[in-house]
């Protein structure tokens, strides 16, 4: 595994990946030691930047203040921590300091190989998968989306990172929490449960709805458990990447995850948002003419083709479209 230490400073410099997201997770759930030394980290690194927005921290006074700490420590204070162990964690607030004061580029030479601490799972567009994971939790994955979890998973942790849809069936461990790892440093923390994660690349929310059993949300925020929100059965969450703010309404979870059973249903759906959805479930490229007309639609896919979804909706809104393989444009009539 790659030197966790090199792992908190990529995230607290915002240049981690979701794949090196779950082995940080997997590393930080093996000890309380572990998960000690990487709150400390975290707590440090906020404290310099609070310091000064304008003021790069400097590398050398930066170590002289935590070997100072470190050499005047309150040894009751920290009884779980060996001296060795506290001069890496200067050693990697220290390193932190240089990547923030002569760039980032260098990080990238410790990028690791997926597929020697990774499993990765891609759903090609137009698709759709089934996997089960090592602890018998099902995933069912949507077009154009990737599963990963760490090939340690189920012995101290379940964390998984999802780019873009998935349902889950997740087994029940009282022992070893489920987490989901999304976009934007948001968590799904799971108690053995059905539900359903809507969280593609390039969108500005996420949506989870909850079939059966229980899961919170947690931001990357101070006190992430403390605020946590819960969902209730058949209730859902759309939650803004950015700014983490919500909207938490009632909903038919069962129809939220009818993807996973080959239909699509649609409600209350601009033209442009069925669009989106169309991409995915066809896997085609689609270019939209003119500007929306700001109509609203109901709609569910089953075995129809492409064609007939679109002579569906001219029937509706009067378009033009041609198809040329797996570019598709459509144009207000």
């Amino acid at each position: 595994m790659i030197d966790p230490y090199i792992l908190i400073a990529k995230e607290l410099t915002s240049i981690i990946t979701l794949d090196e997201t779950v082995l940080l997770e997997e590393w930080r759930s093996k000890s309380a030691e572990n998960e000690e030394v990487y709150q400390d980290m975290r707590e440090s690194w906020f404290l310099i930047n609070a310091s000064s927005h304008w003021v790069m921290p400097d590398k050398r006074d930066t170590w002289n203040e935590i070997e100072y700490k470190i050499n005047n420590l309150d040894q009751s204070s920290v009884k779980t921590y060996t001296k060795a162990t506290l001069i890496k964690m200067a050693s990697i607030a220290a390193s932190i300091a240089l990547i923030v004061a002569v760039g980032i580029s260098f990080v990238y030479q410790y990028k690791m190989q997926p597929s020697e601490q990774i499993v990765q799972v891609n759903t090609p567009r137009g698709q759709k998968s089934e996997i089960v994971l090592p602890d018998g939790s099902k995933v069912w994955l949507n077009s154009g989306s990737s599963l990963s979890y760490s090939t340690d998973y189920g012995r101290d942790s379940r964390t998984v990172g999802l780019y873009g849809e998935a349902f889950f069936d997740v087994a029940s461990n009282k022992e070893i929490l489920f987490n989901v790892l999304l976009d934007g440093g948001l968590k799904v923390q799971v108690h053995g449960t059905q539900f359903n994660v809507d969280a593609y690349p390039g969108t500005k929310d996420i949506t989870v709805s909850l079939l059966e059993g229980s899961v919170s949300l947690l931001t990357d925020t101070p006190d992430a458990e403390k605020n946590a929100i819960m969902l209730k059965p058949n209730e859902k969450i759309v939650m803004n990447k950015e700014t983490y703010t919500y909207k938490q309404t009632p909903c038919d979870a069962e129809l939220e995850s009818l993807w996973r059973l080959d239909r699509l249903k649609i409600e209350q759906a601009t033209l442009a948002q069925i669009v989106e959805k169309m991409e995915r479930w066809y896997g085609v490229d689609i270019h939209m003419k003119g500007n929306d007309r700001g109509k609203l639609y109901w709609l569910t896919i089953k075995t129809e083709s492409l064609t007939e979804m679109l002579e569906l909706i001219n029937k509706i809104t009067p378009i033009n479209y041609s198809i040329k393989g797996e570019e598709v444009t459509i144009e207000y009539r």
